[in-house]
């Protein structure tokens, strides 16, 4: 991390910023995993309000490194010429196309600016998705008993992706009583693509399928 020599108006003005700053509503839909987050756009808002009047702003810049992954720097600069420049935070795309490389630095941006502006983007799990458990008995201390949290992930891997796609087109199968290639072509037809193979947008793909069983199950009054 590099910064200038003095950080004194700097902290004045982060001091400011955290005063003003209200947490954003957790108001997106995270399909795979029934959880909500907030979107790079609602972080992004939250911060700009909240940083008026306190001489500070921030820039983020892509960057890769020799590994192939992508990565966001993110440096907040106060108008006296102070700064924090912060490391850069990588990830490696699971696609390596550009729809691949947009999302993992959408994914990275909204991130880095929550954690360095302190902005609550996510659903408190209790640190199971970094344990990497996908689930939780309830914890009880002296009688209390508290709920499960929910495991959260707002980068669901391709493979998370289709096989909720594929019990999502079983089941809009199943109420719709039609051959589940029917639903495989009206995937395709509003993805527009070929084949399962030419997917690239997997989040898409599973939200449309989400909407589609919806739709289904009040037609079939369910």
């Amino acid at each position: 991390m590099k910064k200038s020599e003095s950080l004194i108006e700097y902290s004045k003005g982060m001091a400011k910023f955290r005063e003003r700053l209200e947490q954003p509503k957790k108001d997106q839909d995270n399909p795979f995993f029934k959880s909500k987050y907030v979107n790079l756009e609602g972080v992004q808002k939250a911060i700009d309000d909240a940083l008026v009047g306190t001489g500070l702003t921030y820039q983020q810049y892509p960057l890769n490194d020799e590994n192939g992954r992508t990565g966001i720097g993110t440096i907040v600069l106060h108008e006296s010429g102070e700064y924090i420049e912060f490391e850069p935070y990588f990830m490696k795309s699971e696609k390596n196309t550009p729809q691949g490389e947009g999302s993992v630095l959408t994914y990275i941006r909204r991130y880095s600016l929550s954690s360095i502006f302190g902005v609550s983007s996510d659903i408190d799990d209790d640190g199971n998705a970094a344990s990497g458990n996908s689930s939780s008995k309830p914890n009880q201390a002296k009688g209390t008993q508290r709920q499960a949290p929910e495991k959260v992930m707002s980068q669901p891997t391709k493979a998370e992706a289709m096989a909720k796609a594929k019990e999502l087109k079983k089941s809009i199968s199943d109420i719709k009583e039609v051959p589940p290639k029917q639903v495989e072509g009206w995937l395709l037809d509003y993805m527009k693509v070929k084949s399962i193979s030419e997917i690239t947008d997997w989040n898409k793909a599973v939200v449309y399928l989400i909407t589609l069983e919806s739709k289904a199950k009040e037609q079939a009054g369910g």
